[in-house]
């Protein structure tokens, strides 16, 4: 696959083509219309000297929404499958789910000269900048009790007051909600972690999320609170496209992330990734 057949963001004013520091954006479940409303709204958050480019796990392959653990390992090896001569051709990969995702570590390991992060990590780390305590808004009450794992093995749950979910079982439940009702329901949860938990950060704990933000916002500021609504998906483009242009270009080899493919080689293992 060639990264110019994907969608791409980038500035008005960006630098020429072969200056610009080349950032995917890997959704890894099979909703193209999740990945067009990530890149839709990053249009307005990309630096000068950044493109991002949008990719989207194959349709039939990976699953079409990421709600379990089992969900993100068939993702990872779809997303490894498909798209692995594609990581090879950018400087930054951020991954846009909101977990622990297999792919994360399975990026670091495996490739030499890409930064690679989730969007949890960069919400968290960015929360833990402006504030002090933050709140998560789950999408699902199962990916509720999935965050406190994750949020635990980065080693942030001191600073985390709660997760809260909108209280739906499971994703397909989820989609039959009237948009208007679930950002109402979503914004009453936000405003139990500012009122009761005392939240002084929100963290969207989705990518598909981020059309939330401004409901969320406005239904705390007309309840008198200016509270940081934080997107991982454009704090996460910012940040590992600003670790590039700091000169880190990749995960150290010295210690967990050593080389996967070099230790492939190595032990003379004949199990490969199967490329597209």
């Amino acid at each position: 696959m060639s990264l110019s057949k994907l969608p791409f963001v980038k500035h008005k004013k960006s630098l020429p083509d072969d200056e610009l520091i080349k950032v995917l954006f890997v959704n890894p479940n099979s909703t193209q219309a999740m990945t067009d409303a990530c890149l839709k709204i990053l249009a307005g958050h990309v630096a000068p000297d950044t493109v991002v480019y949008g990719y989207t796990a194959p349709f039939g392959k990976a699953p079409n929404v990421i709600e379990g653990h089992l969900d993100g390992i068939q993702s990872a090896i779809a997303v490894m499958e498909d798209a692995y001569d594609v990581i090879n051709q950018v400087d930054c990969v951020l991954v846009g789910c909101f977990s622990d995702h297999p792919l994360i570590k399975s990026i670091r390991e495996e490739f030499d000269d890409v930064v690679c992060m989730g969007i949890v990590e960069a919400a968290v780390y960015s929360s833990r900048i402006i504030g002090s305590k933050f709140g998560i808004l789950a999408s699902i009450y199962k990916a509720q009790l999935r965050d406190e794992e994750t949020i635990a093995g980065l080693g942030m749950s001191t600073f985390c007051v709660g997760l809260l979910s909108s209280g739906i079982k499971t994703v397909s439940d989820l989609v039959k909600v009237e948009e208007a009702e679930l950002h109402k329901t979503m914004s009453k949860t936000a405003l139990t972690l500012v009122e009761e938990y005392h939240a002084d950060t929100i963290i969207l704990g989705c990518a598909g999320m981020s059309d939330l933000k401004n409901a969320v916002a406005n239904a705390l500021q007309q309840n008198g609170y200016e509270v940081p609504i934080i997107d991982g998906v454009v704090c996460g483009i910012n940040i590992v496209s600003a670790v590039y242009r700091s000169g880190l270009h990749g995960t150290s080899k010295q210690g967990a992330y050593s080389s996967a493919r070099k230790a492939r080689e190595l032990r003379g293992d004949t199990v490969e990734i199967k490329k597209s």
